[in-house]
């Protein structure tokens, strides 16, 4: 409207020239208007209606506290969302590397059973062999003890008899020296008379013996020989 097809009335001024506004809010003339009304109204408005824009701006203050209090509390329960978010990834990340770890650990257990399968049963085998050589060794021993027995007799009595020889034959030795040495002292230092009349019965005497005697050292002899033939065929054997 114009300043002349507005109604003027009687002490009126104009607030404000909207000629040319298009509905902006931000318009100096309309912004102008608004407080000039502002002005006009607030000082002279009732007291209830002033009440009611208190509690209008009351409710208005409080519900963008409300607000800013629903925002933070989403962007707080955002956050925790993220982070449970975040755990739950590292947990089924931390689940997934168990199950590999535990199938890995599986797999080793059942190569190390077999292993150890394989390891008992060659132990076992192993075992086996020992106790059968073990049985083995014990036969031998048993077979060579009884076969180094009668070796071990035969050979004390070969021995036995081998010392008697050797005491019998020198023995008899020393003896037909001494008797032999007797009789021929004898016959040098005595004279023929002295000879035929004292010596002669002694030598004869003597003579007798060692002939006694040689007969009694042949008869060892041969039973020596006799005793001795088996126990050679006994080593010979051996």
């Amino acid at each position: 409207m114009t300043a002349d097809q507005f109604p003027m009335g009687l002490y009126s001024l104009q607030a404000a020239n909207l000629v040319g506004w298009s509905g902006d809010q931000s318009n100096q003339e309309w912004r102008k208007l608004q407080s000039e009304v502002d002005v006009k109204m607030t000082p002279h408005a009732p007291i209830w209606l002033q009440r009611s824009i208190h509690a209008l701006e009351a409710d208005l203050m409080a519900e963008r506290a409300r607000v800013k209090a629903a925002e933070s509390r989403a962007r707080t329960l955002q956050e925790k969302v993220a982070q449970d978010a975040r755990v739950v990834l590292d947990a089924e990340r931390e689940r997934d590397q168990a199950v590999d770890a535990a199938a890995q650990l599986k797999t080793k257990l059942e190569a190390s059973e077999r292993i150890a399968a394989i390891s008992d049963a060659r132990a076992a085998e192993l075992v086996a062999r020992l106790d059968a050589s073990e049985a083995e060794r014990i036969a031998a021993l048993a077979k060579l003890n009884l076969t180094a027995a009668p070796v071990q007799t035969a050979g004390t009595v070969a021995g036995s008899v081998e010392r008697s020889r050797g005491h019998v034959g020198i023995v008899d030795l020393i003896v037909l020296v001494l008797l032999a040495a007797g009789l021929i002292l004898t016959a040098t230092l005595a004279s023929p008379q002295v000879y035929f009349r004292q010596v002669a019965p002694i030598v004869s005497i003597a003579g007798t013996a060692a002939a006694a005697w040689a007969l009694v050292i042949l008869i060892r002899v041969l039973r020596r020989r006799r005793i001795g033939w088996p126990v050679k065929s006994k080593k010979a054997a051996a």
